[in-house]
């Protein structure tokens, strides 16, 4: 139990370490012109403004931090753990988003072979 408990924990480390790299490379709209932006300096600006601190102290593994110093006080490392949970709250979302979008372009093919 505790084995895939383990696992878990790992792979989950693993992909939002993984999120905060793609991160930097994953183009946006600027909300002003409404306009994608592909340029790696520009993305790269745009997500150290906004929540890459988040993404970053939820990416930090935690727990194995504990797990090395087993004096420390559990405290501040379950508050930093609720960073996980906003970011698994946000990846859902986005989940749900890209699904939405998926369908989306699915019917407008549709109606365009109409």
């Amino acid at each position: 139990s505790n084995t895939y408990s383990d696992i878990i924990d790992l792979v989950t480390n693993v992909l939002f370490i993984l999120d905060l790299l793609i991160n930097f490379v994953t183009t946006y709209t600027d909300s002003d012109t409404k306009v994608e932006v592909t340029s790696y300096g520009k993305i790269a600006k745009n997500y150290l403004k906004g929540r890459f601190w988040i993404d970053l102290i939820a990416s930090i593994p935690f727990d194995y931090i504990r797990y090395l110093d087993q004096n420390s006080d559990t405290i501040p490392f379950e508050l930093f753990s609720l960073l996980k949970l906003v970011r698994i709250l946000r990846l859902s979302k986005l989940i749900t988003y890209m699904n939405i979008r998926n369908e989306v372009k699915s019917s407008l093919r549709l109606i365009k072979l109409v």
